[in-house]
C-alpha cells in the first residue's frame, strides 16, 4: 500500500466513527497529491458536511467525483443526500434513481 492509499483508507474509517476534521485533514492530504482521487473527493466531500462545512463546496466536491466515475452508485447516493440535506428534493430523486440503475440492491437510496 502506499502512504496516500493508507491515508484514504484511515481518512474513509475516521468518518464512520465520526472524526469529520480528521476525515477532512486526511482526505485534504490525499487530494492535495492526487486531484482527481475519486474516493478522496468522495470522502472528503462527505466529511466536510457532516463536519458543517460549506455543503456548495461539498457538492462541487462530489459532483466531481460522479463526473470522473458516473458508473459508481455510492457516489450518486452521496450526491443524492448532499443535494436532499440542501432541500433540492427533484435533483435528488434523480440521483437517487441513477444509484439505483446502477445498483438496484442499494436499499438505502431506494
Amino acid at each position: 500500500m502506499t502512504a496516500a492509499s493508507d491515508d484514504l483508507d484511515s481518512a474513509w474509517k475516521m468518518l464512520v466513527g465520526e472524526r469529520f476534521g480528521e476525515a477532512v485533514s486526511l482526505s485534504q492530504g490525499v487530494l492535495d497529491r492526487f486531484p482527481d482521487n475519486v474516493s478522496a473527493l468522495a470522502c472528503h466531500a462527505m466529511a466536510l458536511w457532516k463536519a458543517g462545512g460549506e455543503i456548495e463546496q461539498s457538492l462541487a466536491e462530489i459532483q466531481r467525483a460522479v463526473h470522473l466515475a458516473p458508473s459508481i452508485a455510492s457516489l450518486r447516493h452521496n450526491y443524492a443526500t448532499l443535494l436532499a440535506s440542501r432541500g433540492d428534493g427533484n435533483a435528488a430523486t434523480v440521483q437517487f434513481r441513477a444509484a439505483l440503475s446502477i445498483k438496484p440492491e442499494d436499499t438505502v437510496a431506494f
